[in-house]
């Protein structure tokens, strides 16, 4: 099973919406919607620069789409903003699934102790393949 931030990880923004939208979720009903998602809306400056009403009707499919759109604008304009990763906590969205995930896949760092199953998971098939 391949997980979204697997397929995202040279995209850290769009890693970080993957997770904000996993949450509640699984993987396999976000993804289309992420697809769907970033077909629309490419770059982070068109999420943050989006309709509300219009983010609503994509992410419908997966429910709390009123504060999924919400938190997805915020997210946006606060990751535009940020000027150093240190910060990810403080992004509307941004939970410790979504850190122990960038930290993983974006700066590889095979340290992180997730308390998320499909990570630790993941981390289990996979950190034999990169200890050195």
């Amino acid at each position: 099973m391949i997980l979204i931030q697997e397929r995202l990880q040279g995209e850290p923004y769009k890693l970080l919406i993957g997770c904000i939208l996993c949450n509640l979720t699984k993987g396999s009903k976000a993804l289309p919607i992420l697809k769907k998602l970033f077909a629309l809306y490419p770059t982070v400056e068109d999420i943050a620069n989006s309709k509300q009403d219009d983010l609503v009707q994509i992410l419908m499919p997966l429910g709390f789409q009123n504060r999924r759109a919400a938190t997805l604008i915020k997210f946006s304009k606060g990751w535009i903003l940020a000027s150093e990763e240190d910060y990810l906590e403080d992004l509307p969205g941004v939970g410790k699934y979504a850190v122990d995930s960038y930290r993983l896949f974006v700066h590889n760092d095979w340290s992180v102790e997730p308390d998320d199953k499909e990570l630790v998971a993941y981390i289990k098939r996979n950190k034999q393949c990169h200890t050195y």
